[in-house]
């Protein structure tokens, strides 16, 4: 059963599943689930989904999909996915997609792609 401290934590419309998942201030309408995913400062309409995916810092209106993505400091309206990608400071409306640490060479400004 969880604890009323990590009850706490949940906002409005939050889904939270996993361990230390969402527990500091979780945004509203956000959705995090796997051990630690947006775990500090979750923005709200945001998706963290994966260990440590969006784990500090994670924008409004963000995707993290995969291991430890989007992990610190991912920017408002930006997409991560893959493992690692998007690993530390992901721009705004920026997308990274692979494998690796590498990720932050292939991100770009998701306007760029109109």
């Amino acid at each position: 059963m969880a604890s009323a401290r990590w009850m706490a934590c949940l906002r409005f419309n939050a889904v939270a599943i996993g361990n230390r998942a969402g527990q500091t201030t979780q945004g509203v309408n956000s959705v995090a689930i796997g051990k630690s995913a947006g775990k500090t400062d979750q923005g709200e309409n945001t998706v963290a989904i994966g260990l440590q995916s969006g784990l500090d810092s994670q924008g409004a209106n963000s995707v993290a999909v995969g291991l430890r993505c989007g992990e610190t400091r991912q920017g408002n309206y930006s997409v991560a996915m893959g493992w690692q990608a998007g690993f530390e400071d992901q721009d705004v409306q920026a997308v990274a997609m692979c494998a690796g640490h590498f990720s932050k060479t292939v991100c770009f400004e998701f306007l760029a792609l109109w």
